[in-house]
């Protein structure tokens, strides 16, 4: 029986490629998030460090108070920038996240539609492969009714008896 050939095997080629970019910047955007969240944790803390400082030095100068006031502010815009970029960061993660379950959706549909015409072309195989089998059986079947009708059929009949299993040498046919 021919091979099978699955005609829809190019599209599923993409749809693999879709995924595996798909998959690549899902990672990426996983990569950028940690990056964004580690960049946001170090502003916080490093205003946490300030204000602690700042607790301790109560007495401090007019001037030093401001400037750190200033650094304060700086601190905190800094960090609100970083929380809006983390924002978005996770943003696009989510898409990408979107874009991969969707991507594997559609290889997933695939597949299911290769398997079903794989097990259709293996029933249909076995089909061609049984009828090709009836019809040796059937010419056989009449080869043999043709010998018994002009006579041959005894001998025929005996031989296969007697060449069968179990049978020993000479003994009488039924």
């Amino acid at each position: 029986m021919k091979r099978f050939r699955f005609s829809l095997e190019a599209l599923a080629t993409l749809r693999r490629a879709a995924f595996e970019r798909a998959l690549e910047q899902y990672g990426r955007s996983l990569l950028e998030q940690r990056e964004a969240i580690a960049r946001w944790e170090a502003s916080r803390l490093e205003l946490a460090g300030l204000m602690e400082s700042r607790r301790a030095l109560q007495s401090t100068v007019a001037g030093d108070w401001e400037q750190q006031h200033r650094w304060q502010e700086v601190l905190e815009l800094r960090m609100e920038s970083r929380r809006r970029d983390l924002v978005r960061v996770e943003e696009a993660l989510r898409k990408d996240q979107s874009a991969v379950f969707a991507a594997r959706r559609d290889v997933d549909a695939l597949e299911r539609i290769r398997v079903r015409r794989l097990s259709a072309h293996q029933q249909d195989s076995l089909k061609a492969e049984q009828k090709e089998l009836d019809e040796i059986a059937s010419r056989l079947s009449m080869a043999c009714g043709l010998l018994m009708e002009k006579g041959h059929g005894k001998s025929l009949h005996r031989d296969s008896v007697n060449s069968a299993p179990g049978h020993a040498e000479g003994a009488p046919s039924e």
